[in-house]
């Protein structure tokens, strides 16, 4: 898998805000979103990833998870690994894209990114206020595009660390 983390940085600590970081069930799908069977394997070699379909050409198709306790002027990094089958044939909409509720900065990374293998990207933007952070795994894709998704985090920094799972509550990595 490519990740765009150095080594390094695993003996960080952090908090994974990304509360189901593997589980997208319990992620917000946009009216124009649908979940569609995988049976490609995630970073990890198991039979645990998410595909998610573009159903319209009107938007509103995205995933999405909000984040409450964003702490006001604090970088935060967002981070998902992501694969679609057939990148070439999406070519509109944004991948990892990260939106500070009540201001502050927003940031996203382009569809054009996205390849068949595996790639973790990341977004950094600084809150204006103590809010919420919008979470989406992808926004407005082409239609009939299907987009494949594993190990999301967020995390109160200004880069991303080693990946750091979470079920249901915020977890955390100790310094080691």
């Amino acid at each position: 898998i490519q990740d765009q983390t150095s080594p390094n940085l695993a003996h960080i600590p952090t908090t994974n805000l990304a509360t189901y970081s593997e589980d997208f069930s319990q992620w917000t799908l946009g009216p124009n979103t649908e979940f569609v069977s995988s049976n490609n394997l995630s970073p990890t070699g198991a039979l645990d990833a998410y595909k998610y379909k573009s159903i319209t050409t009107t938007g509103n198709t995205f995933v999405m998870k909000n984040i409450g306790g964003v702490s006001n002027n604090t970088a935060y990094t967002w981070s998902v690994y992501l694969r679609a089958d057939n990148p070439s044939s999406i070519t509109t909409g944004t991948l990892c894209q990260l939106n500070m509720t009540g201001g502050g900065q927003n940031a996203s990374i382009n569809v054009s990114e996205l390849t068949t293998e595996w790639k973790r990207f990341s977004v950094t933007a600084t809150s204006g206020v103590s809010s919420t952070a919008q979470c989406f795994l992808a926004t407005d894709w082409d239609v009939s595009a299907e987009i494949e998704f594993w190990g999301a985090q967020l995390e109160a920094q200004g880069q991303a660390t080693a990946y750091l799972k979470s079920d249901g509550i915020a977890a955390v990595r100790k310094a080691t």
